[in-house]
């Protein structure tokens, strides 16, 4: 795997070719080629870079960079980066900050910019990111501050911007503080706040504020509790997140009461979970509305653990939302050990919906989806993988499947032989949204060999 250790500095690389084709269609190819370099040029560095040339029949050929630079001290530390995925900044609430919307992903992280941590020293934990975006002309900053009281508790600042360089206020900003307590033992309060700004959005102050308060850890027996209390602003944007991303999960609009529920079963291996989110809001299928309406989440789960490696689950959720009534059973069972390994899972999706007549046209209705994941050492360096899932509703059947050969026998190589679509179950064999809600999906008639070369 290294070919070689110059001053410090490690030099390697690896090999990847990939050829498949569909039935019945134009075979395909990829080539890329990666050369590595990492090392510590200098005391208290950290360096890595690589050059990658890639070459396929739709693309021709790609050629980039990426690595970092840091520059390490006792408390201290400074990144510069590219094509790397350094983003993780913690929001304890209402996770301002989600590393998808910040490294550009487009088969892997696009993003270049420089990063400075400072912790620790006088209970001071400093953030800073400064990245441009790289498949669009984009620039995101972020910075937190954060001073720790020992085992106390703490308080944050947070300041996030995106600026997509266009007139004076073509920018999303979003400013925040957060401050956490120790009550009594393990139990604690955590209060969060922001305000946002955005050109599309500009409602009064409070329709663009966001606040959670949590009681966390709360002890009795052996039943543990948990409960927050929400107001989300209408118009509080956050495009740096996908809660309150207006092309994400749009949580934006919503006053509530989340609690959640533990029950740890004495002398068993067995955890039963209640969560229950209840909330209003003006927001119905992703759209405003001018009045508010109440909504009701509630869940239900059991683990089980067994000897020799099993276990058991089983949960139900039930979402009320106007005249809307969402139910799901989902059950799993599965066991690992040194040669094998799965589970199945069943779902019951959407119970009670369209079982005779299409009523609610914003769902394909009540269906059974059914997933099969194995893993099985034939030898030590040969393994059979699988995974697969079936779906039946009244307006049909639909499938998934993937299987893989892998054979590592050859030193510094892998080699894989491959039959399907991975994507499609890739969240989950039944919980997956390519399966779970797409009755048009299809197994993926598509045969690939990979082959991988470490030097």
């Amino acid at each position: 795997m290294i070919l070689a250790m110059i001053s410090g500095l490690y030099v390697g690389g690896y090999y990847e070719g990939e050829f498949g084709y569909y039935v019945h269609q134009i075979p395909w190819g990829r080539h890329r080629f990666e050369w590595k370099i990492s090392g510590s040029p200098m005391s208290n560095t950290d360096a890595y870079g690589s050059l990658v040339t890639e070459t396929t029949q739709q693309e021709g050929q790609l050629f980039y960079f990426q690595g970092h630079l840091t520059l390490k001290k006792q408390y201290s530390q400074v990144t510069i980066f590219s094509r790397e995925d350094r983003f993780y900044v913690p929001s304890p609430l209402l996770k301002l900050v989600n590393n998808d919307r910040l490294k550009d992903d487009s088969w892997g992280p696009k993003a270049s910019g420089l990063r400075f941590d400072f912790w620790e020293k006088y209970g001071l934990y400093i953030t800073g990111i400064m990245s441009k975006y790289g498949t669009w002309d984009g620039e995101a900053y972020i910075f937190k501050g954060y001073k720790k009281f020992g085992t106390k508790g703490g308080l944050g600042f947070i300041y996030l911007k995106k600026d997509w360089r266009g007139n004076a206020t073509s920018y999303n900003d979003v400013k925040g503080f957060e401050g956490s307590i120790k009550i009594k033992g393990p139990l604690r309060m955590t209060v969060e706040a922001a305000q946002s700004f955005h050109p599309e959005h500009e409602g009064k102050w409070s329709d663009r504020m966001a606040v959670e308060t949590e009681l966390r850890s709360f002890r009795f027996s052996n039943f543990m509790l948990a409960t927050s209390y929400f107001y989300y602003g209408k118009d509080f944007i956050d495009e740096l997140s996908n809660r309150f991303n207006p092309l994400f999960d749009r949580e934006f609009g919503r006053k509530g009461i989340y609690s959640e529920l533990i029950y740890l079963v004495p002398h068993k291996a067995i955890n039963l979970i209640y969560r229950n989110r209840t909330y209003t809001t003006n927001y119905w299928l992703g759209m405003p509305e001018s009045t508010s309406h109440y909504v009701s989440q509630n869940y239900i789960e059991t683990y089980w653990e067994f000897i020799n490696g099993f276990t058991f689950k089983a949960s139900y959720e039930y979402t009320m939302e106007k005249k809307d009534r969402w139910k799901h059973l989902f059950f799993e069972i599965g066991g690992e050990s040194r040669k094998a390994g799965g589970k199945v899972q069943l779902k019951i999706k959407d119970i009670g919906v369209n079982t005779h007549e299409v009523n609610v046209p914003y769902s394909i209705g009540q269906r059974l989806i059914f997933g099969v994941e194995i893993r099985y050492n034939i030898t030590d360096n040969f393994q059979f993988y699988g995974r697969g899932a079936v779906g039946h509703a009244i307006c049909g059947s639909w499938n998934s499947l993937f299987l893989q050969l892998a054979y590592r026998g050859f030193k510094n190589s892998e080699i894989y032989l491959e039959f399907g679509e991975p994507a499609h179950t890739a969240d989950g064999l039944v919980n997956d949204p390519d399966v779970s809600d797409t009755k048009e999906r299809r197994i993926e008639r598509r045969i690939k060999i990979f082959y991988k070369f470490w030097f």
